[in-house]
Parts: structure tokens; sequence; C-alpha cells
């Protein structure tokens, strides 16, 4: 991959536009030939993740997410549902990351965040991330039961 393709592909995924196969709609990160879902040959096309999508599960372990690194990072990962009932793994938003486990069927939105701490003299990296909507927000923080000190 050239320099001009790799500022591209960032540039793509700080707006939250994925590869995308025509043949089932499954999304990806990184480009692909074949499609790891219907296996069809992957046509380039380009889609934005929707502004809705719903928690179906977490991890609060490291996590490997497809990247053109993998690399693994300690951070809360979530797989998101699209309303077309295709998933998608997403990195958790640091300040969400303590209420991944009431998050599950509550609705998340992708935003651009930080996506690790950087060191003193590292560059600051962003990305997309899933956030918790206002609304799962309120739910959850209603439903809290007050902490006795």
């Amino acid at each position: 991959m050239n320099v001009v393709e790799q500022w591209r592909t960032r540039a793509r995924q700080l707006r939250a536009e994925y590869w995308s196969c025509t043949g089932c709609d499954a999304m990806s990160v990184v480009r692909r030939e074949r499609c790891s879902v219907c296996e069809c040959d992957m046509h380039l096309q380009i889609a934005q993740l929707p502004r809705q999508m719903k928690v179906v599960a977490y991890s609060h372990d490291y996590s490997t997410l497809e990247r053109s690194d993998h690399s693994a990072q300690p951070a809360v990962s979530v797989l998101v549902e699209f309303a077309n009932g295709r998933m998608f793994p997403m990195l958790l938003c640091e300040g969400d990351s303590e209420l991944a486990p009431q998050l599950v069927g509550h609705v998340v939105s992708p935003a651009l965040r930080r996506l690790f701490q950087p060191g003193p003299t590292d560059p600051i990296t962003y990305g997309i991330k899933a956030v918790a909507d206002l609304d799962a927000r309120e739910t959850l923080f209603r439903n809290q039961k007050p902490v006795e000190r």
C-alpha cells in the first residue's frame, strides 16, 4: 500500500466509511478480494456506518478487531447489529466502558474518539468508536441503584 492509499483509507475510516460487499451488504474495515460472509467477489463499494446500531454483545478483555495492523489493545469492544441484520465489531468509547454489560440491547452511534492513550511523545490517533446514545444513557442511569457510603 502506498502513502496516498494509506491517507485515503485513513480519511474514509474517520468519516465512518468502510468497504461493503455488493452481494450481501457485509461491511469490512480492510479491503478484501472475497467477502468473508457470502464468499463472492467483493466489489469495491464504500458504505457509511448507520447512525444507530444495537449492541448485541460485548467483550471487556483484549480486543483484536479487524484492522490493517491486527494489533491487540486493552479495550472494551462491542458487537453491533445494523437494521439489515448484519453484525460489525467496534471499539466502545472509554466513557461508556463501565456500562458495557448494561448496553446490550441498547442503541449506540459511531463517533470520532481517541483510539488509545498515547505516550508522552506519541501522536494522538483518532478513529471511530461506538458511543451510547442519550436515550440509552438516560435509561441506564435512571435504573442505577444509589451507592451507599
